[in-house]
């Protein structure tokens, strides 16, 4: 992850959406574009609208075409390169209503600050 951060960075316009326990994000994804996203730390729906892009996850790697729709489970953490712009939506649970926040409070920059954050949550629930 530092190696990418030292690389050339943009700036991907994202729309934001609210619903009842429910926040959207929609991103425009350029051709040509590599990223690398944070760490979940809960489930979420990922809606390719349009578009194409490779995916490295989890599951390894994976050529993605709009329209498809999956789930990606907490602890999950994306790379990919975007093939032909593509619009990509994510959907997760929250009552929150402030982007920052639920940045904040939903994902981490690493794995290792995500197996912190999941042994903090099943402390404060074993409690």
């Amino acid at each position: 992850m530092a190696e990418i951060e030292q690389m050339p960075q943009i700036e991907v316009p994202i729309e934001h959406y609210f619903a009842q326990g429910i926040y959207g994000r929609l991103g425009r994804l350029k051709k040509g574009t590599n990223f690398a996203g944070r760490v979940h730390l809960q489930s979420q729906i990922n809606i390719i609208q349009s578009g194409d892009v490779t995916l490295l996850d989890e599951h390894g790697l994976t050529r993605l075409q709009g329209p498809c729709i999956w789930v990606s489970q907490a602890g999950a953490q994306r790379a990919a390169y975007v093939n032909e712009d593509t619009v990509w939506i994510t959907l997760l649970g929250t009552h929150e209503t402030d982007p920052a926040v639920i940045f904040e409070k939903c994902t981490r920059r690493t794995q290792g600050e995500a197996a912190k954050a999941f042994d903090e949550a099943a402390n404060i629930i074993q409690e």
